[in-house]
């Protein structure tokens, strides 16, 4: 099962990490690295939940002590038993990778789904993928819906697009065009490349909206920017049927969407 890369992605307050006891240590401290040194009084003292992730982090990416996928397992396996989502995602991904632990699918399912039912919207979408492709469990698309169901209504934007895909195509789910591009538009909004080129297809040739060459060229034009390739062989075709004027109306349109979607990613920045 192909995994990203793990990521800091806490999610739960900050633990105890022993920091009380760091002056007390300070000339024992003397010379030696300033992140070893941390993560040696830590282990001195009760570790709390986010040290747990956090030790976990630093023996996986090697910030501080040699990089040891075992240790990461171990420290993570620690935090996610005490219900850290964040950890129980790493230590999903580090099953489904097979990283300082033996390869097992059965186990990063385990995890994932811990952290899916807190409520973490990138585990409920990767249960969608799970159940979508058959990885750890029996292919069940009606589950994978469920659980991109789950994922997009807390506004995760792949999630919403290939919960748009399954309504597409009527997988796990009775076809339903008008919920496919309610998805499809939601993702899209987010700037999700594959969706604006579904919708600007929807636009093109008026299924589940009405017909209209500009607002398929605006989406297909702004898939086309970020390296659709599909959207800009649409474009090339949108062009040989659309006015000059429209073409231009078409390219407005598509600068206006992509400020909307840049001060939406601002703003959620700023959350």
């Amino acid at each position: 099962m192909k995994q990203k890369k793990i990521r800091r992605h806490s999610t739960q307050p900050d633990g105890e990490a022993g920091h009380h006891g760091k002056r007390r240590w300070k000339a024992w401290a003397v010379g030696v690295g300033v992140a070893a040194a941390a993560l040696a009084v830590w282990m001195l003292f009760p570790i709390g939940l986010e040290a747990q992730f956090n030790l976990g982090l630093k023996h996986y990416n090697g910030e501080g002590v040699p990089k040891d996928d075992a240790q990461a397992v171990n420290w993570f396996r620690k935090a996610a038993e005490r219900g850290h989502t964040g950890a129980q995602i790493n230590l999903g991904k580090m099953y489904g990778n097979g990283e300082g632990v033996s390869k097992d699918d059965a186990q990063a399912v385990n995890w994932f789904r811990k952290a899916a039912e807190q409520g973490h919207a990138g585990a409920q979408y990767t249960m969608g993928l799970i159940y979508r492709y058959g990885d750890g469990v029996p292919k069940d698309d009606s589950q994978a819906v469920n659980w991109y169901r789950k994922a997009a209504e807390q506004g995760h934007a792949d999630a919403q697009e290939s919960l748009g895909f399954m309504y597409d195509l009527g997988w796990g789910v009775p076809r339903n065009v008008a919920q496919a591009v309610n998805w499809y538009r939601k993702a899209a909004e987010q700037g999700r490349a594959g969706a604006q080129r579904y919708l600007g297809l929807n636009y093109e040739y008026g299924v589940g909206v009405p017909k209209n060459y500009v607002t398929a060229y605006a989406w297909n034009n702004l898939a086309a920017s970020q390296g659709n390739e599909a959207a800009r062989e649409s474009l090339g075709e949108l062009e040989v049927r659309m006015a000059s004027a429209q073409v231009a109306k078409g390219q407005r349109l598509s600068q206006e969407i992509a400020a909307r979607i840049e001060r939406r990613h601002a703003s959620a920045a700023q959350d």
